[in-house]
């Protein structure tokens, strides 16, 4: 029984391991993809004739949707599914990445950039519960911060990969090469990340009852936050 209750245990960190090396990789893609444009603007803005002010709109494009879609991006998880959530997230972003290349002025590129904002926005909640689900308590906080350290990471490379790649093929180029290292992500995610843990699983590898299910919120209880003034206070 002890043995049995060991291997599922043993079982359970590679599931958590496989997951945040998954999660890590697409935040790193992530990250690259969307600051390709920081690099890519003073070459967009002198083909299209564009000042800073219109530059600045092409990165507002995107913040705005980006920011608008973080809680339908969780609904889409709760209803959906994790996997499901982050291979369209991922899938979209990257065929949007593509298109930025493929711009021929500031209107197009604007609703491409936004549109690019509603994936990269379905993503952050996904990731986040398809963690939880797939690592005990004892190990989330650790997988959390493991997986939060590819944002900062993938800042610091975006440019690395982003300049020579502009240089070498131009700004639409550097779209279209990045976009090959979105499509490779959505391959890991597909085959790569592991099932959630089930409650036996679960039960296992902490050697506590299985916890109950999760009740599902209601639209009315979720917009009952909004009287909680410890939230407006984090916010």
């Amino acid at each position: 029984m002890t043995e049995g209750k060991s291997f599922r245990a043993r079982s359970a960190r590679r599931v958590a391991m496989a997951a945040v090396s998954v999660l890590f990789m697409t935040w790193l893609i992530d990250y690259i993809d969307r600051l390709v444009i920081t690099l890519a603007l003073p070459d967009i803005g002198e083909e299209f004739g564009l000042g800073t002010t219109m530059q600045g709109l092409i990165l507002t494009a995107f913040f705005v949707t980006y920011a608008a879609m973080q809680i339908p991006g969780g609904i889409l998880a709760d209803t959906r599914g994790t996997r499901p959530t982050m291979l369209l997230a991922a899938g979209g972003w990257t065929v949007f990445t593509a298109a930025s290349g493929l711009a021929i002025g500031l209107t197009t590129m604007i609703v491409i950039r936004a549109v690019f904002g509603v994936f990269q926005g379905m993503y952050p909640a996904a990731s986040i519960k398809a963690l939880s689900e797939r690592t005990t308590p004892e190990q989330r906080l650790t997988a959390n911060g493991v997986m939060s350290a590819s944002n900062p990471l993938g800042s610091a490379i975006a440019p690395i990969v982003a300049a020579p790649l502009i240089v070498a093929f131009g700004w639409r180029g550097a779209f279209w090469a990045v976009s090959v290292l979105g499509l490779l992500i959505v391959i890991v995610l597909w085959k790569g990340m592991p099932k959630p843990l089930t409650t036996e699983e679960l039960a296992a590898a902490t050697g506590r009852p299985a916890p109950e299910p999760v009740a599902q919120v209601s639209l009315r209880q979720a917009m009952g936050l909004l009287k909680s003034s410890m939230m407006w206070r984090f916010t």
